[in-house]
């Protein structure tokens, strides 16, 4: 059995009544009751199996009622309104019937140019859309495969880790440069001028004074004296 995983749905609804109230930071919000029309059409019947969309829609704020307003005994174009699911969906016998209630705010609907008091004549419908992020089923190995190549493509890289590589040849073309010039500078020739080395502190000379009269030295000194030959 293949699992469809729906990411869009647009189903008609009857208007059942509605509840105004002001909220604290929001204003005045419209809770309006609604059910799932019976006898709608097959592209917009809701089936209890949809209900993965209309909750997945809830979730990623992508609910949104097409009110068409109705005038002169027709319906004008529909009007987009953003509005958010309040509470679960409640299936009756009658019919059966799924009900449920919206809530839509005062300013949303002023935005649009429409008042509260169009829902009692509109054909309104609701559009659910889950976020566009594609589920792991809905991804497939073509998809995948494309995504790589465009990366790839892009700007002529190699694959995956072509930036590492390069930076990696230009690091090892640097160090050669460097060795290079070490080579020619010990084969260079000797310099004319001289180079001076600091080789730390000269240690101190051992100094003998010449001999005094009557001191002892520790060794015999030559004799000098060619008469004494």
């Amino acid at each position: 059995m293949t699992i469809t995983h729906r990411t869009y749905g647009i189903y008609a609804l009857e208007f059942l009544g509605l509840t105004s109230k002001e909220v604290r930071e929001i204003g005045w919000v419209h809770d309006i009751k609604w059910a799932f029309m019976v006898g709608a059409k097959p592209e917009r019947k809701f089936e209890l199996d949809h209900a993965q969309v209309l909750f997945g829609a809830a979730d990623s704020s992508g609910l949104k009622l097409e009110i068409c307003p109705r005038m002169s005994g027709g319906h004008l174009p529909g009007v987009m309104v953003p509005t958010t699911l309040q509470g679960s969906l409640n299936t009756v016998a009658e019919g059966p019937k799924t009900k449920f209630t919206t809530r839509v705010s005062q300013e949303a609907l002023e935005q649009a140019g429409l008042t509260s008091a169009v829902l009692f004549e509109a054909s309104c419908s609701l559009e659910c859309t889950v976020s566009d992020m594609p589920t792991l089923e809905e991804q497939t190995e073509t998809q995948i495969q494309e995504e790589l190549a465009a990366n790839r493509a892009l700007e002529g890289q190699e694959p995956l880790f072509g930036d590492v590589q390069a930076e990696v040849q230009q690091v090892e073309a640097e160090r050669q440069h460097r060795a290079d010039l070490a080579a020619h500078l010990n084969a260079a020739p000797a310099l004319d001028e001289p180079v001076f080395v600091d080789a730390g502190p000269v240690p101190p000379r051992l100094v003998i004074d010449p001999k005094q009269p009557d001191e002892d030295l520790p060794f015999n000194l030559p004799d000098t004296d060619g008469a004494a030959d």
